[in-house]
């Protein structure tokens, strides 16, 4: 992981820290939500559950990087995929709480850590992860011109997530512009 550092950019190295930093403190807040509400055992399941993910894909990244883009670019497209037909079909309960902003939430840490070694998917990924929660934000805006309302948890993962992502586009933009620079 070392090498993989040292090997990227300045601006992936920055989006890489803030979406840790972010990662970090939204995954503790949802942890005191769900130890409080459900709260018990099943507050711990889920909680474990969370944190289990979120190791376990970061782990394959920097295990088996082969193998990760495409584990992650399917996971991706599933959350992106659900949150549609959660739209159209209303597969999760109201009131049930931001499962898919949870997911992806769980998604955008090891999407970083893939973004440092492929900034530009790694930067793509992370924006249709956070365009995931947006989905319900904006098929359920009220109709009356009242508009799209980002302050709720489902904004507050969304947005913090596109804006990574635009980062490490921006960083895979600058690296493609360095390797056509000639030398010399």
């Amino acid at each position: 992981m070392i090498a993989v550092w040292s090997r990227s950019s300045a601006a992936a190295r920055v989006a890489f820290v803030v979406m840790m930093v972010f990662g970090t403190f939204a995954t503790l807040f949802v942890i005191g939500v769900l130890l409080s509400d459900p709260g018990g055992l099943a507050g711990i399941a889920i909680s474990a559950a969370i944190v289990g993910a979120v190791v376990g894909l970061s782990l394959l990244v920097v295990r088996q990087s082969r193998r990760a883009p495409s584990v992650l670019g399917v996971a991706t497209a599933l959350l992106v995929l659900f949150a549609l037909l959660d739209v159209m079909f209303q597969l999760l309960p109201r009131g049930s709480g931001p499962s898919i902003a949870v997911a992806a939430l769980v998604l955008s840490v090891p999407l970083a850590f893939l973004g440092l070694r492929d900034a530009r998917l790694g930067g793509w990924l992370l924006v249709a992860a956070g365009l995931a929660p947006l989905v319900e934000v904006v098929a359920r805006a009220p109709g009356g011109g009242g508009g799209v309302h980002l302050g709720g948890s489902s904004g507050a993962v969304a947005v913090p997530v596109i804006v990574v992502g635009l980062l490490f586009l921006i960083a895979a933009s600058g690296d493609r512009g360095a390797e056509r620079q000639p030398a010399g």
